[in-house]
């Protein structure tokens, strides 16, 4: 016997968006807990006064139930906030290529050279040879994947919810 899994609501799946949202504004909230320099801040402070209040708050919401309906009838169906989150996925993916080809292009000519990949191993290389024997060991290759989870950890962290495009962070990582 097939047992039937019941869907949540709309509603719900709303909810849940705005609850990840508002975690996100939240956070920005609260600049001192990262010396004021919260990147949400500034697009979240719309009155420009260094505080995030129930204005600003709201009008994020509004904002981003803007981006969710996107034939503009006034409400958000499951397939449209599908669309939505692909949108701004593909966007940030986008971003973070360009972001890549930009480290990696050390002379903003516009392409890689072999040279220029080299020059980026060797210096990761160099990074993670804690000891400078020239030899990476188990133990010095776990501590730098530690090290670059946590600085990605961090970065998701420090951006979820305050992007350019203005959505929340999905990459499946993290909280």
């Amino acid at each position: 016997m097939r047992q039937h899994i019941k869907r949540p609501p709309i509603a719900l799946l709303l909810a849940a968006s705005a609850l990840a949202l508002s975690a996100g504004v939240a956070v920005a909230a609260h600049p001192e807990d990262d010396g004021g320099k919260h990147p949400g801040m500034e697009r979240m402070d719309a009155n420009k006064d260094g505080k995030i209040d129930r204005g600003d708050f709201i009008a994020r919401h509004k904002e981003m139930f803007s981006r969710l309906d996107l034939d503009g009838n006034g409400t958000v169906t499951p397939k449209e906030m599908h669309a939505a989150h692909e949108k701004m996925r593909a966007e940030r993916e986008k971003r973070r290529e360009a972001e890549m080809f930009s480290r990696l292009d050390s002379d903003g000519d516009g392409k890689i050279s072999e040279s220029e990949l080299v020059a980026r191993g060797e210096k990761a290389f160099a990074d993670l040879d804690d000891d400078g024997d020239g030899v990476l060991s188990r133990e010095e290759l776990r501590h730098g994947m530690m090290d670059r989870m946590m600085q990605r950890r961090h970065m998701r962290m420090r951006h979820r919810g305050f992007h350019d495009d203005g959505g929340p962070e999905d990459d499946g990582g993290g909280r």
